[in-house]
């Protein structure tokens, strides 16, 4: 019998023995052809050809991986994760700082909201307000980091964004917890933050009716306790290939297109630079510029010790030059730009979106320009949580106002430092130049106190002299008949 004699019995054997035993044997020979040989295949060939039908596969998969990896629905989540990912990195261990997770969408808090008749009466100000601020017990919150992007126009299931962001607003102001989003491209009169250059003019684009509702938006009071990021970041290089894989899976991922690259929302950045600086310091001043303690350099120490090829240099989309971020800070935005020392991610300033009021005096517009600095509204509310805590405590032990006010005077100062030539470590330790407490009787409401607090940060540019205040109100132990 002649070898392709010996060959076809051998396969005919094989089909005629216990179908379901070897029925992959069949489909191994059909799909190397094997079966058409005219003779038998080297141990050689048999493994040339395996290899490259493997190879076959893994392009076919790399296609599909592709495909999966670039839909729009799997880039959200996955840039979701990996923010959280990336911030929780960044905190590492730290016994300072806490984090919880509201797994919510848009639609669903904006209904959560609509709802409500009050804002006090919404979920979100139960969870915010009411769960930790304003039971005892209870640990306030520092900020929102909100994975959401405020668009002008409707885009999330038709949801009102700037209305929602307004009510949203009212809870933060209320909890003294700002919320952080990220920005739509809408809001500059864009289609996508990579058009954005330095001719951009935001007072003419904001002179249009379409931008009313916006504009409405920022003059109000709460809007200082918002805050808007851009544009997004890189957290992941496009995956390469790595031959030391345990699975030998061959897959370099393919961007054919510049949203195929997978983006994070920058708010996730400004997140970590908080927690990086609450962690060394424990203020929030310094998140901003390159200082110390990092400032706003947006770093990622961690990337080396991931599975994921992630980036230790984490840069911006798109390069934001210095006269577009001062122009974006106006407008009140918060811009990831590049920084001339490696090339990564920096926030130079931290605008809220509020547009300070304007003043006869000109050292009243200074105050309210820098009131409406996320880095004061931030170090403002840590004094207002500890304020309403100690005043929540001593409940009942104040029968005059004067005597709540010399309580609260004692303790504020014990955080005044009356020089700014100091080391950085004594600024962080008394991160105030001055502070003063006035207490007042509400008026209408007996035994109920106004207290208002003006707080003079060390400011870091020498001709700053300005002070930010905030009011709580406390009762006193006297009872009327």
């Amino acid at each position: 019998m002649d070898a392709q004699g010996v060959f076809h019995q051998k396969i005919q054997t094989s089909r005629t023995e216990s179908a379901s035993q070897y029925a992959w044997v069949n489909e191994l020979i059909n799909a190397l052809g094997l079966d058409e040989l005219d003779r038998v295949p080297s141990k050689q060939e048999v493994i040339h050809l395996l290899a490259i039908h493997i190879a076959k596969l893994d392009r076919l998969l790399q296609t599909q991986l592709d495909e999966v990896l670039h839909h729009p629905q799997f880039q959200a989540l996955e840039a979701s994760w990996l923010g959280c990912h990336f911030l929780l990195n960044q905190i590492g261990l730290s016994y300072q700082i806490k984090v919880k997770m509201l797994n919510v969408s848009w639609s669903e808090l904006n209904r959560d909201v609509m709802r409500a008749i009050e804002i006090d009466q919404s979920e979100i100000f139960n969870k915010v307000y009411n769960g930790e601020f304003g039971i005892a017990g209870g640990e306030p919150f520092s900020a929102m980091l909100c994975n959401f992007e405020v668009a002008l126009k409707p885009h999330y299931h038709g949801v009102d964004d700037l209305r929602l962001v307004d009510s949203l607003a009212q809870v933060a102001a209320a909890a003294f917890c700002p919320f952080i989003f990220n920005t739509h491209p809408s809001l500059l009169d864009l289609d996508e933050f990579t058009s954005m250059n330095s001719l951009l003019n935001l007072q003419r684009t904001y002179q249009q009716l379409d931008f009313m509702q916006w504009k409405n938006l920022r003059r109000k009071e709460d809007a200082r306790f918002i805050g808007l990021t851009l544009p997004s970041i890189y957290l992941r290089r496009p995956y390469m290939h790595r031959p030391t894989r345990t699975d030998q899976f061959v897959y370099q991922e393919r961007l054919s297109h510049r949203s195929d690259r997978l983006k994070t929302g920058a708010v996730f950045a400004l997140g970590a630079i908080m927690a990086r600086c609450f962690s060394n310091t424990g203020w929030l001043a310094e998140i901003t510029g390159e200082r110390h303690f990092g400032g706003g350099v947006i770093t990622n120490p961690y990337a080396h010790q991931s599975e994921v090829d992630l980036e230790s240099i984490v840069a911006a989309e798109i390069m934001i030059p210095d006269n577009l971020e001062r122009t974006l800070t106006e407008y009140g935005f918060i811009s990831a730009c590049y920084s001339a020392n490696g090339g990564a991610g920096l926030f130079y300033s931290v605008p809220s979106i509020q547009s300070p009021p304007m003043y006869s005096s000109e050292q009243a517009n200074i105050n309210a320009r820098y009131s409406a600095m996320l880095q004061y509204v931030l170090c403002t509310s840590r004094f207002a949580h500890y304020l309403k805590v100690i005043v929540r405590d001593h409940v009942g032990s104040f029968y005059t106002a004067e005597e709540c006010r010399r309580f609260l005077q004692g303790w504020i100062m014990n955080y005044v430092m009356a020089t700014d030539e100091a080391s950085d470590e004594l600024l962080a330790r008394y991160p105030l130049r001055d502070a003063q407490v006035s207490v007042n009787e509400k008026a209408g409401v007996s035994g109920t106190y106004m207290c208002v607090v003006h707080l003079k940060p060390h400011f870091q540019l020498e001709t700053i002299e300005t002070s930010i205040q905030f009011s709580a109100e406390v009762v006193s132990n006297r009872v009327t008949g």
